[in-house]
């Protein structure tokens, strides 16, 4: 940029005085262009009023010219004298105005301060908030998932429900045969007759169920399709052969694909059972016989049976292998 006043360089924003004349440069804009013009004008006039007043001895030089100088200098004195008042009033007025500005200025500006301190306070006390509510749903999720755990396990015993009650069931009726078994006391002779008829004979090889037991001749009387992943087995040829000459009474029991028996385990104990294609006729009923007591079989008439007790058994040395220890009971 170029000084209005004597048109040397300076730095606009960094300069605050021209670097030649000390021109104030606050002032270097076009409505101040007017008075600049009008100084310099007179400082011309000045200027030659000083070079007159050095050659009034020069007889070229008029008196009446340079009176005309010497007021015209008087008046430009004065004039100047106004103008630097006039200047002195604007910057005062501007120090008061720029003054004000920047009380204001720092007015809002602590206000903000102020401001921003509030913020920062409720930001903090939002984390602090934020943070208890973080807290708050972590302690609910953990919750949540002990009461799916809890809920999980109340299913899973709801589902058991069924087979419990079926359980219950299967007592009841073990309960109810075990009670019937038993002869009432109390009764008259002739009641006491009946039930004697009615009520099958206690041989040695009857024995009170265990309560597996008493499972199993349920399932197998009345569900024998749930039964499953069950060994079948035969007596083996030896076994028989040997029964047949006398040799022994132990009856050896192996596996085979179409064998007529089912091996079961339950709780520890290995128990024989009807297979589902056992038919019990006078060419294998002594066969059968080795293996369970066919209460009320009559040849020839003889065909549907249900189990009253299962036959125990036994592994042997010989891998797949079984020995009867105990037969079993059908009824027909």
């Amino acid at each position: 940029m170029k000084c209005p006043n004597c048109n040397s360089e300076y730095i606009e924003g960094y300069d605050i005085h021209c670097p030649s004349c000390q021109f104030p440069l606050q002032y270097a804009s076009p409505e101040y262009q007017e008075l600049i013009d009008w100084l310099n004008k007179r400082q011309m006039e000045n200027d030659q009023y000083s070079e007159i007043s050095d050659k009034k001895e020069s007889p070229s030089f008029s008196k009446a010219h340079f009176n005309e100088l010497q007021n015209s200098q008087s008046n430009n004195t004065e004039r100047i004298y106004n103008l630097e008042q006039l200047v002195k009033e604007e910057l005062v007025n501007d120090y008061e105005s720029l003054k004000k500005y920047l009380e204001k200025s720092t007015e809002r500006l602590n206000q903000n301060i102020d401001t921003v301190t509030g913020i920062y306070k409720i930001i903090e006390e939002y984390e602090k908030e934020n943070s208890k509510t973080q807290d708050n749903l972590l302690e609910i999720n953990n919750k949540l998932v002990t009461f799916e755990e809890e809920r999980a396990q109340i299913q899973q015993q709801l589902n058991q429900v069924p087979e419990l009650l079926t359980r219950l069931e299967q007592l009841e009726k073990y309960l109810k045969a075990k009670s019937y078994s038993n002869t009432p006391k109390n009764l008259s002779s002739e009641q006491e007759k009946n039930i004697v008829k009615t009520t099958p004979t206690m041989t040695s090889s009857d024995r009170e169920l265990s309560w597996e037991e008493h499972q199993l001749v349920e399932q197998y009387n009345n569900q024998k399709e749930t039964l499953v992943n069950c060994n079948t087995v035969s007596e083996t040829k030896q076994s028989s052969e040997d029964r047949r000459l006398g040799k022994s009474k132990t009856v050896i029991l192996e596996k085979e694909r179409r064998g007529n028996y089912w091996i079961v385990e339950k709780e520890g104990m290995t128990y024989l059972i009807p297979s589902d294609n056992l038919r019990v006729n006078e060419y294998n009923y002594k066969t059968v016989e080795a293996v369970f007591e066919c209460r009320g079989y009559q040849p020839n008439i003889s065909s549907n049976f249900k189990l009253l007790q299962p036959a125990i058994v036994t592994e042997t040395d010989e891998e797949n292998n079984w020995k009867l220890e105990k037969p079993g009971i059908l009824e027909f």
